[in-house]
């Protein structure tokens, strides 16, 4: 069974629509192609700004001739290997079969782990692994006391209470 056996009224409003939008899919590919291809390629006239941002005559030219023969259905390759026949391999943005963009993706990559193995050493080295709030700082500082007064048996350290009883009679005096 077709599909348009299930939905026989909404055949042509399909078909119009699949009319209507496969143009516009082909226009954004061709879009993309170009952009592409006029980033990667640099104005023949300076060698200092890609096509898709240098302004100059001669840069005009070449976009149209990019539009022009992508419409027609030539590839974005054989537009690029053509044009670098004609000006040289001194027009291509970055060397052939290379993409700068993955040489960022490496570069920040390794930034992001060098920081943190910076901060995994910095924070081993400083001993410590999170910092303390002053409210929690005054209650570890009375839990410590309190473990330290208490032997393990839970008396109180004879060392301690010796401390105490003269610290009581100087106070007194």
């Amino acid at each position: 069974m077709s599909l348009l056996a299930h939905f026989p009224r909404r055949a042509p409003w399909a078909a119009a629509l699949a009319a209507f939008l496969l143009p516009a899919v082909a226009l954004a590919d061709l879009a993309s192609d170009e952009a592409i291809l006029e980033g990667r390629l640099m104005a023949p006239c300076c060698n200092v700004q890609t096509l898709d941002v240098h302004a100059s005559p001669l840069a005009d030219e070449l976009r149209a001739e990019i539009h022009r023969r992508l419409l027609a259905g030539d590839e974005p390759a054989a537009i690029e290997a053509d044009l670098v026949a004609r000006y040289g391999d001194t027009i291509r943005a970055a060397p052939k079969g290379r993409d700068s963009r993955t040489d960022f993706a490496v570069v920040l990559s390794a930034a992001a782990v060098g920081a943190a193995v910076a901060a995994v050493l910095y924070f081993r080295r400083r001993g410590a692994s999170v910092p303390v709030r002053r409210d929690d700082a005054a209650s570890l500082a009375s839990q410590a006391s309190q473990a330290s007064l208490a032997s393990r048996d839970g008396a109180v350290d004879p060392r301690w209470d010796a401390r105490l009883d003269e610290e009581l009679e100087n106070f007194e005096d």
